[in-house]
C-alpha cells in the first residue's frame, strides 16, 4: 500500500472515533467527522479464509511468476489485469465488496469485511477530491481498490507527498432532508469458468463433427499466418512445405492435429488459450493494413472454436513452439477450469493438439470416419490436410479461381464431388463472382434428370454456404426460391454473419441479397440457354417445366421473368406442336388485339373439339393449349404479360377484335345458308323453358355469340376459374362446390330450331326440358365436368326407347 493512502486511511479511523464522541449530537448514519491531525495506524487486512470445495477458476500467470495461483470464484483474480497496465510480481487477494446491509458470508471474516468497507467509503471521497490531480496513479489506485481489484504495488516508488491533505469539515450535523445519496457501488461480474467451458464444449456445437472443423480451421490460420510473414521477412523463411497433419492412435486412444505453422510462445498461450473469446487470427488480422489485410484470409473470429475440443477429449495437450523462439512449451487442461503451462524442450515448430478421446468419441480414431468429417467440413482449405501419405483433401475450391483457367472437366469432376453423382454430366452450369455490392463466389448446377417425377418423391437439398472455404451450412434452402429447389452448388461469402458457433447465422439482409443476386443470375441463364440453345431448353423445361412455372404465384418480383420462359402449344402449330412462349405469342397478335387467349384441358385432342375454340378459329385468332393444370394456374395468377391480358376462352371476359368479324363472316357459307342476326320464332320461348328447368344451377340463359355449329355451352362468369382449373378442384378438394356457369343457346343451331317449333305446342314442354337438361350435361361433359351420372343415364335411355319406338321393323 502506498503510503499516501496508508495515512488516507488512518484518519479514516480517527474520524471515525471522533463520530463516537460526537453520537449525542446526531445520527450516526448522517454525521460526517472531521479529520484529525493525528495519524492512527490501521489494521492489516487479512485475507479470507476459503473452503476446500472451492473450484478452481482460471488465472492468467505472469512472464515472472514461477507458480500459478487459483484463489476463490468470490475472490478477485490474483493476477487480473492492472488498470495502469503494468505488471506486478505480488498481489494480495481482497475480498469483494458488498452491500453492507446484506449479511456477511462465512467465509469473510468481520474484521475484515469492516476495514474493506471504511476504505472504499474513504477511497470515493478522497478520489473524488483528486480526480483531477496530475498523480493520476493514486486515482487509479483507489478505485482499482473500490472496485474489488487488485492493488499495485509497484506505485510505492510515486512520492504522493506533494497532494495536500483534505480540507476540515466544520459542518457537522445535517438535517435529514438534506441527507445525499450513498455512493455509487461498481461491481464486477463473476464467471463461473467451469460451468462456462462445459456450455462452450458442449452446448455451443449440434454436433461433435464441428469440433474437428474448428481445430483444423484454427490450423489453417496458423499457416496462413505464417505464410504472410514469411512472405514479409526473409529471415522466417524456409523450404518445408505447409501442412496439417492427423495423427489417430488407436493404442493410446489419441487423436493429434498438427500443423508446422506460426505456433504460440508461452504468453501467446496464456492471452489465447488461457483467455476465453480471445480470437489470435482476429487480433492478428487488426494489425494489418491496406492491401495486406485484404489478401490475408483468415477463419477464426470468435476465439471459442478451440474449446470445442472438450467435445471430444477428457484432456487436451498442446505442444507448441513459436517461428521465434526455440523452445517449446506444453499446455495442458482437463477443461474443468484450469490449466498448467510447462517447457517442453526442442519441439518442432508449430502446433501438435492432442486429444485424449472420450470413451464415446473413438470413431475418431477410425480412418474412413476423418476422412468424411474432413471432405464434408474442410475440404476447400488451402492448405494439405494428410492422413498418412494421402491428402484428404484434394478437390480443388475451383470457384475461387477465374473461369478462364478452368475446362469443362474441371466443372463435371466438382459436380460429381458435390452431388456425388458419379458419371452425371450437368445440363448447364454458372459461374459467379461478384466483389459488389456482395463480396461472394459461386458455382450453379442444373441437374440432367428430374427424379420427383420418377416417383421418388421431393428432393430435398439446398446449395453448399461457405464461409472463407470452410463450410457453414451443407444444404441451406434459403439462397434460392422454392421453384430452383432442384439446383445444386456452393456459394462462399466472406460477408456472412455467423453465429458463434459458425453453424447457422445471425438474422441480416445479406441472405436476402445474395438470394436475390443468385435468383436473378439463374432466370438469366435460361433466358439465355432458351435463346441460344433452344434444343438444350427444351430437354431442361421438360424435366423442370412443372417446377420452375410454380414460381409465377410465389415470386411476384421475378413472374414476368418466369412466364417469358414458359412453353405452350397453340391452336396454329397444327400436327408439330412446337413449343411456344408468350413472347412468341404476343409478336405475331393483331395489332387490335388486348388479350392472350388460351384454353385448359386434359390433353390436345379434346381442346381442339371444344366448342369455344369455334369462332377464334373462324377469326383466325390463336389459343394455347394447356394441358397441364400448373399452366393454368400460373397465367391465372400472372393475368398479364406485356400489359396483355391473360383470359381463358371460356370465360365471360373475352374480348374479340373488331378487325376479325370480316374474317369470320367471309368464313360462313353461302348467303342462303348464313345464319341470321334475327333468332328464329320460339327462340325467347324456349329460352324461358331452359331458366325453368335449370333453375339454381346457372347464373342465365342466354343466346350464344361464340358458336356456329354446338348448339350451345357453358361460359364462366367475369372473374371466375377456368373449367379446367375448377375441374382439377372439385377431384381434390372434397365437397367443392362449382362455379354456377352461363348456358349459352346457338340460335343458328339445327337442332335448337327444331326445338323452337316443337316449344309451340305446350303438350311438347316436357320433352323440351328434357332437352335441356340433356343440352346442360353435354355441355359439362365437353368442358370436362362431370355431371350427375344416375339421371343423365336415365334421361339418355328414356330418349333411345322413345327413338326406337319411332323406327319401323318393315324392310322397303
Amino acid at each position: 500500500m502506498t503510503p499516501t493512502l496508508r495515512r488516507l486511511l488512518q484518519q479514516k479511523r480517527f474520524r471515525e472515533k471522533q463520530r463516537a464522541k460526537n453520537s449525542n449530537s446526531t445520527s450516526a448514519a448522517h454525521s460526517i467527522p472531521s479529520p484529525a491531525p493525528t495519524v492512527v495506524n490501521p489494521p492489516a487486512l487479512v485475507a479470507p479464509e476459503l473452503p476446500e470445495s472451492t473450484p478452481p477458476i482460471f488465472t492468467k500467470p505472469q512472464d515472472d511468476c514461477s507458480t500459478s495461483i487459483s484463489p476463490s470464484p468470490s475472490s478477485t483474480n490474483l493476477q487480473a489485469a492492472n488498470p495502469l497496465g503494468r505488471s506486478r510480481s505480488s498481489s494480495v487477494p481482497l475480498p469483494h465488496l458488498q452491500d453492507p446491509t446484506q449479511k456477511t458470508s462465512g467465509v469473510r471474516k468481520p474484521e475484515v469485511l469492516a476495514a474493506k468497507l471504511a476504505v472504499q467509503v474513504w477511497c470515493v471521497s478522497v478520489a473524488a477530491d483528486y480526480k483531477s490531480n496530475s498523480r493520476s496513479e493514486l486515482y487509479q489506485d483507489m478505485i482499482s481498490l473500490t472496485d474489488g481489484t487488485i492493488f499495485d504495488p509497484l506505485v510505492q516508488h510515486v512520492d504522493h507527498s506533494d497532494i495536500p491533505k483534505p480540507p476540515r469539515r466544520t459542518d457537522t450535523t445535517m438535517t435529514e432532508a438534506a441527507t445525499p445519496a450513498g455512493p455509487k457501488q461498481q461491481f464486477t461480474f463473476q464467471t463461473e469458468i467451469k460451468q462456462l467451458l462445459n456450455l462452450l464444449s458442449h452446448s455451443l456445437y449440434q454436433n461433435r463433427e464441428i469440433a474437428l472443423r474448428e481445430l483444423l480451421s484454427n490450423a489453417s490460420d496458423a499457416l496462413n499466418k505464417l505464410r504472410y510473414i514469411q512472405l514479409s521477412e526473409s529471415q522466417y523463411r524456409d523450404d518445408a512445405a505447409l501442412e496439417i497433419r492427423l495423427e489417430p492412435d488407436a493404442d493410446g486412444k489419441v487423436l493429434a492435429i498438427c500443423d508446422n505453422g506460426i505456433g504460440l510462445t508461452r504468453d501467446e498461450l496464456v492471452e489465447n488459450l488461457g483467455t476465453i473469446a480471445h480470437s489470435g487470427s482476429l487480433d492478428f488480422l487488426s494489425k494489418m493494413q491496406g492491401d495486406a489485410k485484404k489478401d490475408l484470409s483468415l477463419i477464426g473470429q470468435f476465439g471459442v472454436g478451440f474449446y470445442s475440443a472438450f467435445m471430444l477429449a477428457d484432456r487436451v495437450e498442446v505442444v507448441t513452439r513459436s517461428y521465434k523462439d526455440s523452445t517449446g512449451w506444453r499446455w495442458e487442461s482437463e477443461g474443468t477450469g484450469s490449466y498448467s503451462i510447462e517447457e517442453a524442450g526442442d519441439v518442432p515448430r508449430g502446433a501438435q493438439i492432442r486429444l485424449h478421446l472420450k470413451e464415446d468419441a473413438q470413431e475418431f480414431l477410425k480412418e474412413g470416419f476423418l476422412k468424411e468429417v474432413v471432405r464434408k467440413y474442410s475440404t476447400f482449405v488451402p492448405v494439405p490436410i494428410m492422413l498418412g501419405t494421402e491428402q484428404v483433401n484434394s478437390q480443388r475450391p475451383i470457384w475461387v479461381e477465374p473461369k478462364s483457367q478452368l475446362t469443362s472437366e474441371q466443372y463435371h469432376a466438382f459436380y460429381e464431388w458435390l452431388t456425388r453423382h458419379t458419371s452425371e454430366t450437368p445440363l448447364w452450369y454458372e459461374h459467379l463472382s461478384s466483389d459488389s455490392p456482395l463480396q461472394f463466389s459461386a458455382i450453379l448446377y442444373c441437374p440432367p434428370m428430374n427424379y420427383e417425377r420418377l416417383g421418388f418423391g421431393r428432393i430435398e437439398h439446398g446449395l453448399s454456404l461457405c464461409a472463407k472455404r470452410v463450410l457453414v451450412q451443407e444444404d441451406n434452402k434459403d439462397l434460392l426460391p422454392e421453384y430452383l429447389h432442384f439446383m445444386y452448388g456452393l456459394v462462399d461469402s466472406a460477408d456472412l454473419p455467423l453465429n458463434v458457433s459458425r453453424e447457422t447465422l445471425q438474422d441480416s439482409t445479406i441472405i436476402p441479397r445474395l438470394r436475390k443476386v443468385l435468383t436473378t443470375k439463374v432466370l438469366n441463364r435460361l433466358g439465355k440457354l432458351a435463346e441460344e440453345q433452344p434444343a438444350d431448353y427444351e430437354k431442361f423445361y421438360n424435366e423442370f417445366g412443372p417446377i420452375l412455372r410454380s414460381g409465377v404465384a410465389s415470386d411476384y418480383e421475378n413472374r414476368e421473368k418466369i412466364a417469358g420462359l414458359m412453353r405452350f402449344v397453340s391452336s396454329f402449330d397444327g400436327a408439330e406442336r412446337k413449343p411456344l412462349s408468350l413472347e412468341n405469342y404476343v409478336s405475331r397478335m393483331r395489332e387490335d388485339q388486348t388479350q392472350i387467349y388460351y384454353l385448359g384441358g386434359p390433353d390436345i385432342a379434346t381442346l381442339e373439339r371444344n366448342p369455344h375454340l369455334e369462332t377464334f378459329r373462324k377469326r383466325n385468332l390463336e389459343v394455347l393449349f394447356l394441358t397441364d393444370p400448373v399452366d393454368e394456374f400460373a397465367l391465372a395468377q400472372l393475368t398479364k404479360f406485356k400489359d396483355k391480358e391473360l383470359v381463358s376462352i371460356d370465360s365471360a371476359d373475352v374480348k374479340l377484335p373488331a378487325s376479325t368479324d370480316a374474317l369470320e363472316e367471309a368464313s360462313q357459307p353461302e348467303a342462303a345458308d348464313k345464319p341470321s342476326d334475327v333468332a328464329p320464332s320460339g327462340f325467347e320461348r324456349l329460352l324461358e323453358v331452359f331458366r325453368q328447368v335449370l333453375g339454381e344451377r346457372v347464373t342465365e340463359v342466354r343466346r350464344a355469340t361464340r358458336l356456329s355449329g354446338s348448339p350451345c355451352c357453358l361460359v364462366n362468369p367475369q372473374g371466375s376459374m377456368s373449367s379446367q382449373l375448377q375441374k382439377v378442384l372439385s377431384q381434390n378438394v372434397k365437397d367443392y362446390s362449382l362455379t354456377k356457369r352461363i348456358f349459352e343457346v346457338n340460335a343458328s343451331s339445327p337442332f335448337i330450331k327444331r326445338l323452337c317449333v316443337l316449344v309451340g305446342n305446350s303438350d311438347n314442354d316436357g320433352f323440351v326440358m328434357q332437352c335441356g337438361e340433356q343440352l346442360f350435361a353435354n355441355a359439362m361433359l365437353a368442358d370436362g365436368l362431370l355431371p350427375d351420372p344416375h339421371t343423365t343415364v336415365d334421361r339418355m335411355q328414356q330418349f333411345m326407347e322413345e327413338l326406337a319406338a319411332t323406327k319401323s321393323s318393315i324392310i322397303v
